[in-house]
């Protein structure tokens, strides 16, 4: 019973407030614990400018290393070299931190041997050796520093290649281990391109390592070379590839060593080897600075790296950033890079992409997207800055969770750097730093990430010491290293770099407690009679990283401090304070409570109220030092309760016995919602007590999937989201009691957007602190049956909708563009695209094969909001692999899709109605492929239910619901538009896929798209194929003239066979060739038919004239008639009335 009294007032508990995610701190130290200056070293040249100190960071537990890419030498070789950059490793020695050289390098200017292969001499002047340098948090990873701007200089001109180094490790003190280059821009045959357009720098000026990123696995290494290629920009990868070797045998027995067994050792041989795909078969043009920023992640959730770059500069000066991969590296064709999505910029300038980022921030398993745009600019302003957050959903469906923006500093530059500092708070999911250098003295901001991804919010902004700035600008965040444990506290530390004040800032980070704080009553109910009760208060705490720690709480407890019917013994008041250690372990107190309660107060409950704070607070001094037994709370976590105990009034026993029942209804939706037809539902609930007097009456709500959430919390409701379900506790009656044959009613206002799946399940539960009669009706448990409908329509354009061939012959240019569009409500999902495309003719008459479209040279392209698709081809359901050199090479002619037409839609299927002739008949002209009773592909899945019928479902978006009617349903032609159908079927060739037909070979494309979503932005798929003129003229019948080629679309449904779930119009893409240049018909019929039909007019005219149909009666027969049909109507004297008689005579 005792259990059952705490779990119950449990319930009552309500969140007051929450620890405030401030801007001042949160567990990043607010002070820097760590500042590391330039070394004053003896140098050789003399320093006439900022050396740059922190240009660029690499944070380990070993030490911090930093680049200066303006600094001087110190060696003794390198005397002569005007700023060659320096590398520094800086050391966290507890009694002196100090930083010293880190060489990389230790020779000067180089000037090589001539080499028919390659470019070797180095000259290392303003080299900026340490502008890019990248590697993970332990000391052991690979680490890997750039100097874009070394160069080879020639008699006349330079070379301006750039050069980065690779070590495995950074244990050693002074310098590096197994340091190796990686220099493949220096080959001699590829400095310059030539071809038929013209001539263009190629490595030239290629400038690798601009920018540098080494793989999560860090296996490979990724450099930014945006110079290539006129400046259009491409990327290094840098890996390793084992080859097999047999030992001690020789290159001419390794065959004959493969075909006997043998026991020698098997060896495996490491190469480092450098890919780098070619720019001149990229999207982009020139001077768009691909490989400007770099990085890699898990895209699609299936452990294999993809990579991402920025061409801050392309399309205008308005940029984007790519995800893609690297293929054909390890076979004899050109590397190229495959672009799998395309994230577009959203304004001129704005240098998109300046800086990126791959993390998983709503912890999916799938890494998102961070873009910085640095010099993006707010009305009025400039350079103020943004970062683009694009969160991933799976397979490449990427959204705009948002756009991150600092304090609104005019040319602050929010954004110019982006730090990968991870789970800096050890809540599950990754955070990250971004930096704004020129706002005030600079600036760096903190902001997690949650299951919603990064928060709008920053929960924390970092500023400089104002006692260690020796500059107006100092750049403060200029630099921003990634997240490492350099304490071992199980926390990440950051690294910011402030190069123009030559300094470098190392902040530690605290670690966060959770505090779970429970309150007990020894009595569910009060009474008058009741003198003294208690209360149990217990407090553990919870630690993130599994380190735990004493943790000093100061706690207060106030008891009914409104009413003041309590008194705390020992403390003379109802408020008691104390100062307790708490661990993992509960840590509780038992508190007597003496109550004095009033016949007229007892109306009123006793609210217990506890709240609670840490002792030490974070220090703030900035020589304090780092607290190493200080903490901070979880402000996702309530640091105040507040309990309500009733008082017992009108029930018999000495504890009401209430009868709570529950039921609910929706209000604005039915149980079968369609998924996307609304963007809220309301669900009231309704508690009727039959009992006694319910006290603290609250209804306790679980929505599964948790994607099922609140669109509004009220104030009397709390929120409970998990990885599974949410659940939501409400205080019912505005906390006072329920009394008997009472009823409280409340509704939910449910979040529907997110919600997919086939069914979503509500359970509820009413409770109250009475004992309850029956508890079976207490609890309710409903189902909503969800659906998926979407409304399809495909659209289907060309480039030449009519050729003639006396006017044209060969090879004919012709671009197909099909544009897929949902018109929802519901997203469609595994959506599969076919297009039929008909390639050879079997002329019947002779058995001469004409290949009307060549396979190998048909281009397609697929895109679906910034996405590229993949697609396959296939012919009778085998893969077909096009000719890989000959599709590489073709450069397709540019089509402007404005000036392409529209085909008219499936009439057929807006009207509702057959596809046959009038009156039900087929139509004489009807062409070939045609099924004459359902005008149906042979090709095309059967949905007929029962006897050929099947439901037609159509949304209706007044209802929200699905409604159908069962007629006969026939197959959706393919081949109805209405040019082609008006086509003489006795004189025209067609050529499509429509049936199973021996004379026509196909092959059909197949495109797959996973999340499809009723929006403007339509799937658009572009077919590039060349039509022989020449070969359609030999295929010919003797009667034909004219050739009428369609390919055939169709949408499909993974999971739906019978195409339940969707209904789709169509337009297929088709072009019509003729014969003669003035149409289907020659003049000669139109002239020949003119002189008929006047002829025949004459003749008809003739016969009629004959047979009198012209002739009229005289004028005097005419006048005859009339004046006796006068006299006829004229009544006579005798008849008439003595009332007409006498108007007369007057």
């Amino acid at each position: 019973m005792k259990s059952l009294q705490r779990m119950m007032v449990g319930a009552g508990l309500v969140i007051v407030t929450l620890l405030a995610l401030g801007g001042e701190s949160f567990n990043l130290s607010p002070v820097p614990n760590y500042v590391f200056r330039e070394p004053d070293l003896q140098l050789h040249m003399e320093k006439v400018r900022s050396s740059y100190f922190g240009y660029s960071l690499n944070l380990r537990p070993g030490g911090l290393i930093v680049g200066a890419p303006r600094a001087q030498s110190d060696l003794a070789a390198q005397r002569k070299v005007n700023e060659t950059g320096a590398i520094y490793r800086c050391s966290f020695a507890a009694d002196a931190p100090e930083c010293f050289p880190y060489y990389f390098d230790k020779i000067g200017n180089t000037k090589a041997e001539q080499s028919d292969f390659a470019y070797n001499s180095e000259k290392k002047d303003f080299q900026m050796l340490g502008a890019a340098m990248d590697g993970h948090g332990s000391d052991g990873d690979r680490f890997v520093v750039c100097a874009p701007k070394t160069i080879s200089e020639l008699v006349d001109y330079y070379l301006l290649h750039g050069i980065c180094y690779v070590t495995d490790g950074t244990e050693q003190d002074q310098e590096p281990k197994d340091i190796r280059k990686i220099i493949p821009l220096r080959a001699k045959d590829k400095q310059l391109h030539k071809d038929a357009h013209g001539q263009y720098y190629n490595y030239m000026y290629g400038e690798q390592g601009v920018s540098v990123h080494v793989t999560d696995d860090g296996e490979e290494i990724l450099i930014g070379a945006p110079g290539v290629f006129n400046w259009r920009g491409t990327v290094v990868r840098y890996r390793r590839r084992f080859n097999e070797d047999m030992g001690g045998l020789s290159r001419r027995d390794e065959w004959a060593a493969q075909q006997r067994p043998t026991n020698r050792h098997r060896r495996q041989i490491v190469q480092y080897v450098s890919d780098v795909p070619n720019p001149y078969f990229s999207a982009v043009k020139d001077d768009s600075y691909f490989g400007y920023a770099v990085g890699s992640g898990d895209f699609r959730g299936d452990r294999k790296t993809l990579y991402v770059a920025s061409a801050p500069q392309s399309k205008g000066q308005v940029g984007e950033v790519f995800i893609f991969d690297i293929i054909n590296a390890d076979s004899f064709l050109e590397t190229q890079i495959k672009v799998q999505y395309t994230f577009p910029g959203q304004q001129q300038g704005e240098y998109f992409g300046y800086a990126l980022l791959a993390e998983d921030f709503n912890g999916d398993g799938f890494a998102d997207l961070a873009i910085a745009a640095p010099m993006h600019s707010r009305s009025g302003d400039h350079d103020n800055g943004v970062v683009y957050v694009f969160w991933n959903e799976g397979e490449l469906n990427f959204q705009l969770q948002g756009k991150l923006s600092g304090n609104h500093e005019v040319a602050g530059r929010f954004g110019t750097s982006l730090g990968r500092i991870g789970d800096i708070n050890m809540d599950g999911y990754n955070d990250i730093a971004v930096g704004a250098p020129y706002e005030g003295n600079g600036a760096v901001y903190i902001f997690l990430g949650s299951p919603d991804g990064l928060q709008a919010k920053p929960s924390q902004k970092l500023t400089p010491p104002p006692n260690e700035l020796l500059s107006p600008q100092p750049m403060f965040g200029f630099a921003l290293s990634r997240g490492s444990d350099i304490d071992a506290n199980g926390y990440k530390d950051l690294a910011i770099g402030s190069p123009n004040d030559e300094k470098v800032y190392v902040y530690r980070t605290y670690p966060v407690v959770r505090i779970e704080a429970e309150v007990t009553s020894s009595k569910r109910e009060l009474t008058l009679e009741d003198t003294t009760f208690d209360l149990s208060i217990c407090l553990s705490a919870v630690f993130a990283a599994g380190q735990p720690f004493d943790v000093q709480l100061k706690y207060e407890l106030t008891v009914d401090g409104q009413v003041g019917r309590v008194t705390l013994p020992g403390v003379g008041g109802n408020r008691r304070t104390e100062t307790i250690t708490v661990t993992g372990a509960s840590e509780c107190r038992r508190i007597d409570v003496r109550l004095k309660a009033t016949a007229a107060s007892i109306y009123k409950p006793v609210l217990v109220e506890l709240s609670y704070e840490l002792v030490r607070s974070l220090p703030t001094e900035t020589d304090a030092g780092f607290c190493a037994d200080c903490a901070l709370l979880d402000p996702t976590v309530a640091n105040r309760l507040i309990q309500k105990i009733s008082f017992k009034t009108g029930c018999q026993g000495e504890v009401c016995v209430s009868d709570l029942r529950l039921s609910a209804r929706w209000l604005d939706i039915s149980p079968v919602y369609v998924l996307g037809s609304s963007k809220k539902a309301s669900l009231e609930f309704e508690v009727y007590n039959a009992g006694e007097h319910a006290y603290l009456p609250q209804l306790n709500v679980t929505l599964t999937p948790a994607r099922l959430t609140l669109a509004k919390l009220t104030s009397e409701c709390q929120q409970t989201i998990t990885a599974d379900a949410v659940n939501v506790l409400c205080d019912l009656n505005n906390g006072l009691p329920l009394k008997a044959s009472y009823t409280s009613r409340y509704t939910l206002i449910l979040d529907m957007t997110k919600l997919e799946g086939s069914s979503a399940e509500i359970k509820a539960e009413a409770l109250s602190t009475s004992e309850e009669s029956a508890q079976e009706d207490n609890f309710l448990e409903q189902v909503l049956t969800l659906q998926e409908f979407s409304d399809i329509e495909i659209i289907g354009k060309t480039s030449s909708a009519e050729v003639f061939l006396e006017k044209q012959s060969g090879l004919h240019n012709v671009t197909y563009e099909i544009q897929v569009h949902s018109n929802g409500p519901s997203t469609f999902r595994r959506l599969g695209f076919t297009l039929d495309v008909p390639l050879v003719y079997h002329k019947p008459s002779s058995g001469q094969s004409y290949k009307i479209i060549r396979f190998n040279n048909i281009v397609v392209s697929g895109y679906y909001n910034y996405k590229t698709l993949d697609y396959t081809w296939t012919q009778n359901d085998t893969i077909l692999l096009p000719n890989p050199i000959e599709h590489d090479h073709i450069v397709p002619p540019t089509v402007d899709v404005e000036d392409m037409h529209r085909l008219p839609s499936d009439f057929d299927l807006l009207s509702g109605g057959g596809g046959a002739g009038m009156g039900g008949f087929a139509s004489e002209n009807q062409p070939h492929g045609y099924d004459q009773s359902s005008m149906g592909m042979h090709r095309r899945r059967r949905r007929g239910l029962g006897h050929g019928g099947s439901p037609v479902h159509t949304y209706n978006r007044y209802t929200g619901q699905l409604s159908g009617h069962s007629r006969v349903r026939r197959s959706l032609s393919k081949v109805n538009d209405a040019t082609v159908q008006a086509l003489p079927a006795n004189r025209t060739l067609f050529f499509n896929c429509a049936q199973e037909d021996a004379f026509i070979e196909c092959a059909r494309l197949n495109v797959a798209v996973d999340i499809f979503r009723p929006t403007n932005v339509p799937i658009i798929i572009t077919l590039q194929f060349q039509l022989d003129l020449d070969a359609i003229g030999e295929a010919f019948l003797e009667r034909e003239d004219i050739f009428a080629l369609m390919m055939l679309t169709d949408v499909h449904k993974v999971g739906d066979p019978d195409g339940v779930t969707y209904r789709q119009v169509r337009s297929n893409p088709f072009t019509v060739v003729y014969r003669y240049a003035d149409g289907s018909t020659p003049i000669w019929v139109y002239i020949v038919s003119a002189l008929g039909g006047l002829l025949l007019l004459v003749a008809i005219s003739y016969g009629m004239y004959r047979a009198g149909f012209f002739k009229r009666t005289t004028k005097e027969e005419m006048e005859k008639l009339h004046r006796e049909s006068t006299r006829l109507n004229e009544p006579e004297q005798g008849n008439q009335s003595p009332a007409e008689a006498t108007t007369e005579l007057n």
